[in-house]
């Protein structure tokens, strides 16, 4: 089967929310939605939560991503994958 691409404005709109929930502004969103991409297509290819964590930690050693914000960006895209693959079937 193959893989499913979700539109821009998916990642975008669910990081969007975090990051302003969370007063996060300027270039460090750049950052984050870069970092949105990384883990969607992580899910994509079925990858494992190593390397997930894999991608946390470097985006949080190269770039000082708040590593709290990146585990809940992951959970929320991770759930969108779970819902375009329920709307699949």
């Amino acid at each position: 089967m193959p893989k499913r691409k979700v539109p821009d404005t998916f990642i975008r709109e669910t990081i969007r929310g975090i990051l302003d929930e969370r007063g996060v502004a300027g270039p460090m969103r750049v950052t984050y939605y870069g970092f949105g991409k990384k883990v969607w297509s992580i899910a994509q290819k079925h990858g494992g939560q190593s390397s997930i964590n894999n991608a946390i930690t470097y985006y949080q050693t190269q770039y000082s991503a708040n590593p709290e914000i990146l585990k809940i960006i992951a959970e929320s895209l991770l759930q969108g994958t779970l819902t375009f693959s329920e709307g699949d079937n």
